[in-house]
């Protein structure tokens, strides 16, 4: 596993929140997400990345942004990786219409604190 900058795992954190967003809201409702294998796959594969986003950005991070549920997201990516046999979909659904959008606000404000990902 490489070791990225803060500020790239940040980028990273965005972009894959972005995407569960975009697909979310190429469904006509929550009930058509629920019936599209593909667009839940592809919001299951993001939610699976954020969450190990958040498990390399470290505890020391974490301590010093208490205010964001890193716990719950890297359970959550748990949750899908090894329990994906358990989901509730419903619990999916309020995720990224409730909890989402709180994430992208915090981790914005976070960004500002570290800048840009250096460019490759």
């Amino acid at each position: 596993m490489t070791e990225r900058p803060i500020p790239s795992l940040i980028h990273d954190l965005l972009h894959h929140a972005a995407r569960i967003r975009a697909i979310y809201a190429e469904a006509e409702s929550a009930a058509a997400f629920a019936a599209d294998e593909t667009a839940r796959e592809a919001v299951l594969w993001n939610l699976v990345v954020i969450g190990e986003v958040c498990v390399r950005l470290g505890p020391e991070f974490h301590a010093d942004h208490d205010d964001v549920p890193w716990a719950t997201i890297i359970a959550q990516r748990n949750i899908i990786a090894h329990g994906y046999d358990a989901l509730v979909w419903d619990r999916i659904v309020r995720v990224i219409e409730t909890d989402l959008p709180i994430l992208i606000k915090q981790v914005e404000g976070i960004s500002r604190q570290y800048g840009p990902p250096p460019q490759d």
